[in-house]
């Protein structure tokens, strides 16, 4: 008798562990299904009264910022990479604003467009920024906020790790005009725990750089530019489990 209650004891507990493993396995599936999508935020700076630099009387930083980041979305929008904009119009809105955007989404990565200008007429070109190793977290950012070292170097590493692989594709359309890739305490950067890229496309104060970011096929190759590294980051680091 004892051996029999042993061995019901033992069917008991095999057939718990099992319901314990399907329901795990059924969660985990629901939570794929879920997340299924790379999701990133395209941040078209400024924007609104906000103008940033102006490039003619008629195209300002925000306008050129916005007019790229649609057609990075219109380029990529699908099952695999899903494209949320900070603002879709001329619209006023503040970093913490745009922080949100990237809270709430689940965020797998942030890109921040912007234009560059000073340091003299003649410079030129386009650089990439991350956010230092040494920045302080922004204290009430939701409960999103980054902490350890750990989570700080992967973040960090893979901010670096897109941005060289923009760093690739833009040097096609400015050759030999890429000033590198700077880390620091940048605002529009502060307070993500995703991998996150600031990149300054050219000189507004650069007569060659306005000229060529006034067209519009340079405007759409930078799109397509980022589109595709986009593309190439997701693939590499792979959807979210």
């Amino acid at each position: 008798m004892k051996a029999i209650a042993k061995c019901n004891d033992a069917r008991s507990v095999m057939k718990w562990g099992l319901a314990v493993l399907i329901i795990a396995l059924a969660a985990s599936t629901g939570s794929s299904a879920d997340k299924k999508d790379f999701i990133v935020v395209v941040d078209a700076g400024h924007g609104g009264i906000d103008q940033g630099v102006r490039l003619t009387k008629a195209l300002h930083e925000k306008d050129l910022t916005l007019s790229i980041a649609r057609m990075v979305q219109e380029r990529l929008n699908g099952d695999a990479v899903r494209i949320l904009l900070t603002r879709s119009g001329d619209d006023t809105i503040g970093i913490a604003e745009r922080r949100e955007t990237v809270r709430k989404s689940n965020a797998d990565l942030f890109v921040s467009l912007h234009v560059n200008a000073g340091f003299g007429m003649q410079a030129g070109g386009y650089e990439f920024y991350i956010l230092s190793l040494n920045a302080e977290p922004v204290a009430g950012v939701g409960s999103k906020v980054i902490v350890g070292d750990m989570a700080k170097s992967e973040i960090f590493n893979k901010s670096y790790r897109f941005a060289q692989i923009m760093q690739a594709g833009i040097d096609g359309i400015f050759p030999r005009k890429g000033r590198g890739i700077r880390n620091g305490p940048m605002i529009a950067l502060e307070g993500l725990d995703v991998p996150a890229v600031l990149i300054e496309m050219a000189f507004a104060t650069n007569k060659e750089d306005r000229e060529r970011l006034e067209e519009l096929s340079i405007r759409k190759r930078l799109a397509e530019t980022i589109a595709k590294s986009i593309e190439s980051f997701a693939r590499e680091y792979g959807a979210r489990k």
